[in-house]
Parts: structure tokens; C-alpha cells; sequence
């Protein structure tokens, strides 16, 4: 869980083969949906989780550096949904030589060898 990448943890994963980003919620559900808000506003916080929208930021500066393979993981069940996740980290490395995959909630996510 983190309401932000670090500069420092970006630039430690930078050239990686494969990463795994925290994609937790979409912050059109987040807002529209039922949690109260002191909890949304602790969500969107810094000490809170990645928005899909900050999860294709890092990929798109990960895939840049080199990575091949981006996993999002951590989805919200209730503020998130796989399909928006992956459209929106798509849409940020559009063109890039990667490929981006979503984490299994109730399932295993298959072995990756890059």
C-alpha cells in the first residue's frame, strides 16, 4: 500500500525485467461509491493506495528505463475493476515494447519469465 511512489523506489526499479504496481482504485468509483469519506479522502491520500492513474505513470516511466512486463495488483473490489485498470496503464504506454497483465484477486496470477 502506498498513496505514492517514491523517487527513490522508482529509480531502484528502473531497467527491471518485471514489476509488479499497486493499481488499487479508479477515482471516478472511488468517489461515486459507498465508502464515507474521511475513508476516501485517506484512500486518495499519501498514506493511502495508487490510483490507476498513478500505477500507468510509474509503469509508463518503468517501461521507458526498459521494463518488458508490468503486473498491477492490489485492485479495490469495490472502487476498481480489472478491465479499467489495464485500459488505463495501456493507454499511458501505448506504442511501448510491454506488456501489462492484472493480478488474479481469488485466483494465482501465472509465472512470468522475462
Amino acid at each position: 500500500d502506498s498513496g505514492y511512489v517514491p523517487a527513490e523506489a522508482l529509480e531502484a526499479a528502473k531497467e527491471s525485467n518485471l514489476a509488479v504496481i499497486e493499481s488499487n482504485y479508479d477515482e471516478k468509483m472511488l468517489l461515486s461509491g459507498p465508502y464515507p469519506g474521511h475513508l476516501k479522502r485517506r484512500i486518495i491520500s499519501r498514506e493511502g493506495h495508487l490510483s490507476n492513474i498513478n500505477a500507468a505513470e510509474c509503469a509508463k516511466a518503468l517501461c521507458e528505463s526498459g521494463t518488458k512486463a508490468i503486473i498491477l495488483a492490489h485492485l479495490s473490489e469495490k472502487n476498481n475493476m480489472p478491465e479499467i485498470a489495464l485500459s488505463c496503464t495501456k493507454n499511458f504506454v501505448l506504442g511501448m515494447d510491454a506488456n501489462i497483465y492484472v493480478a488474479g484477486q481469488y485466483a494465482p496470477t501465472q509465472i512470468f519469465i522475462v
